[in-house]
């Protein structure tokens, strides 16, 4: 495959290891530390961590929830050597079950970049920032009712 198929691929696995909750997958896309920037959704300050770390903070977040679907469309790849910059437009539905037989969701839509590096002849995210361009649909709090049911 080329270097451009093989991204292709990372960005397409790291939805699917989300929404599968394969965590072990998904930390083995990371380089060993992660600069993550979700400021642009959550408001909250980027953060360095581990591959193991991020992964275990999707498991948090996720586990709580009885869907996930993430797209990822449209990527573009710009490799430079042994580093790439990548930009793709993502939508992220949750959803939860909730009293009555009711469902309720949220649904964010943005894009993800990453800045990936290759390392020990693979692709693996060494940035990645989630950046919401639209209002939620749907009920972002639901990620904490999510987290209040993620058993322990």
């Amino acid at each position: 495959m080329t270097d451009e198929q093989e991204i292709l691929a990372l960005v397409a696995s790291l939805a699917h290891a989300q929404d599968r909750r394969d965590w072990s997958w998904l930390a083995s896309l990371f380089a060993p530390e992660v600069h993550l920037d979700f400021s642009a959704v959550f408001g909250n300050d980027p953060v360095e961590v581990s591959a193991e770390a991020l992964a275990q903070m999707a498991q948090e977040t996720l586990e709580g929830f009885d869907v996930t679907h993430h797209t990822a469309a449209n990527v573009l790849v710009d490799v430079d050597g042994d580093s790439a910059e990548v930009r793709c437009h993502v939508q992220s539905y949750h959803q939860l079950r909730m009293d009555r037989g009711t469902t309720d969701y949220c649904l964010m839509r943005g894009f993800w970049e990453f800045e990936v590096q290759r390392i020990q002849e693979r692709w693996r995210i060494r940035r990645w920032s989630i950046i919401r361009t639209a209002p939620w649909e749907g009920d972002p709090s639901l990620y904490q009712v999510a987290a209040s049911r993620r058993s322990p």
